[in-house]
């Protein structure tokens, strides 16, 4: 049953995050919303991080990713404008 439930809070909170990316473009909310589904493990939670299939631990990797993305994106944008601008004025 606890299996059953995780699975469920964790696409809850990644469709939500993906409705206020793509309804509001608002990479703050995708950042806070996958973020705390890693909370929620879908899949075997008293299975090793080396036990895992490639295509579990490429899931997990790729949303990390993109949460951590998301994080820079939304709390640091000086830092996007400066290399933009450092890149383009050379």
């Amino acid at each position: 049953m606890q299996h059953r439930l995780n699975v469920y809070l964790y696409l809850g909170f990644i469709l939500l995050g993906a409705y206020f990316f793509f309804s509001r473009h608002d990479w703050s909310e995708l950042a806070l919303h996958w973020g705390v589904a890693f909370l929620f493990d879908p899949f075997k939670v008293d299975q090793p991080w080396q036990e895992r299939p490639k295509w579990q631990r490429g899931v997990l990797l790729i949303q990390l990713a993109i949460v951590l993305f998301a994080f820079v994106y939304t709390n640091f944008p000086d830092i996007l404008h400066g290399w933009k601008d450092g890149y383009e004025n050379r």
